[in-house]
């Protein structure tokens, strides 16, 4: 639901920037779905011209509520104006819930120092290369009955693949989107040529998920790739790729960790 729900965010505020014309959203009613959408901020970043019914909360649960859930950190706004401490006040919270979940220990440092090195440069790339004024977002949101926590990243630029052709040119010519983004979660190719240099916060997603036997979902305009743990060893995973149409804009990652960190 994390990930699906920005994704959802990022494609209705998509449409209206790209002059689709009116957007109304209809809801069986006033339901689960719609409280929830409530009480992470959805209707609070949701564009302002388009309309729903039932009509939008007259007051957001996310902004009287904001902080109070240990299961959430409602959604942040990445708006590429903002800099500096903005930034750690959208990184903190998540990897501070993160942690909450698991027993403090040596491998609870381990995961916040990772995870946070990890998201601060995850989310400093859509700020840096989405290359859109669409804002982008972040979101976390644990379901201890399935004992999984959520992070989703999603923003509305050009895209990985995209990126990287515009700064790698001929040297990734006939290379699909989907060899590129696995290339970049894997080995940290970047726009600028480098390995492990630039977009290092791709691979450390990469190598965090291994670590803590989470799987990472990424979603560009034309590909769909989710890397899964390999149980042949630790840090090591499978990708799993499917071709899309060019619906979405953006880059949309979502972190899926098990509660019990295996």
């Amino acid at each position: 639901m994390a990930g699906a729900g920005l994704r959802l965010l990022s494609l209705l505020n998509q449409l209206v920037a790209l002059g689709a014309g009116s957007l109304h959203l209809r809801f069986a009613s006033q339901n689960e779905l719609f409280g929830y959408l409530n009480r992470n901020g959805f209707f609070d970043f949701l564009d302002p011209r388009i309309t729903s019914d039932p009509p939008r909360p007259a007051s957001s649960s996310a902004t009287l509520l904001r902080g109070q859930a240990s299961s959430l950190v409602e959604i942040a706004r990445l708006d590429p104006t903002v800099r500096g401490e903005a930034r750690d006040d959208t990184v903190t919270p998540l990897v501070d819930a993160l942690v909450r979940f698991y027993p403090k220990g040596a491998r609870t440092t381990h995961l916040h120092n990772s995870a946070y090195a990890a998201l601060t440069e995850l989310i400093d790339n859509v700020y840096s290369h989405s290359a859109s004024p669409i804002p982008g977002f972040a979101l976390l949101q644990a379901y201890p009955k399935r004992q999984t926590v959520h992070i989703a990243v999603s923003d509305s630029g050009i895209g990985i693949p995209e990126s990287l052709r515009r700064g790698l040119g001929a040297r990734v010519v006939g290379r699909s989107d989907a060899e590129l983004i696995v290339d970049a979660f894997r080995r940290g190719l970047s726009r600028h040529g480098s390995q492990q240099g630039h977009n290092c916060g791709l691979p450390r997603c990469a190598q965090l998920a291994a670590e803590f036997g989470s799987r990472v979902q990424v979603r560009t305009p034309t590909a769909d790739v989710t890397l899964e743990p390999h149980e042949g060893g630790p840090g090591q995973h499978h990708a799993h790729v499917v071709e899309l149409g060019p619906v979405l804009l953006g880059t949309h990652v979502c972190l899926e960790f098990p509660l019990d960190g295996q």
